[in-house]
């Protein structure tokens, strides 16, 4: 399959007026459909809706991902994780107290909610909460979002003072 042309826009997020405009954009593009890059505290990555498997292909489609290669669901908080899983475990709790926000993934029995695509047909999903500003409020307004490291990949500024590159499909 070939990937989809790109619409290429460099993002501001170095004042609150654009860091709300940026998060406003990349929000009503993932809303509909689209295929975002967006940082997290340890990279840039492709993000999709998880509840819509026609928006996590897309993704699989641009970077020509092998479709048994799952990615990971970011979500804002332990109820959205909760919300990604069958069974949410006394030691899942324990992790993420200790490690949330942060760059733990945690693998867990899927929900029923999270499409097959997500996770490669498996019956586990892994879900993380990120430690990036940008991610924590931009996944708020689209429930869970499954993002991976993209092939230009970089470490993510930790900060709200920093540009990010916005790639829609």
């Amino acid at each position: 399959m070939r990937p989809p042309t790109l619409e290429t826009r460099i993002l501001r997020t170095d004042t609150e007026k654009d860091f709300d405009k940026s998060l406003e954009l990349a929000a009503a593009h993932l809303r509909r459909g689209d295929v975002a890059v967006v940082p997290t505290e340890t990279v840039y990555g492709l993000a999709a809706n998880a509840l819509e498997a026609e928006s996590v292909e897309k993704i699989f489609a641009a970077k020509n991902r092998p479709p048994q290669n799952p990615i990971i669901v970011h979500v804002v908080d332990e109820s959205m994780a909760r919300d990604c899983v069958a069974e949410w475990t006394e030691v899942a709790s324990a992790l993420a107290k200790a490690f949330w926000p942060g760059p733990l993934t945690l693998v867990l029995p899927k929900a029923e909610n999270i499409p097959g695509i997500v996770t490669a047909g498996g019956g586990t999903v892994g879900v993380r909460l990120p430690n990036h500003p940008f991610m924590q409020e931009l996944i708020p307004w689209l429930h869970p979002v499954p993002t991976f490291p993209i092939m230009f990949h970089r470490p993510a500024q930790n900060t709200r003072r920093a540009s990010w590159m916005g790639v829609f499909l």
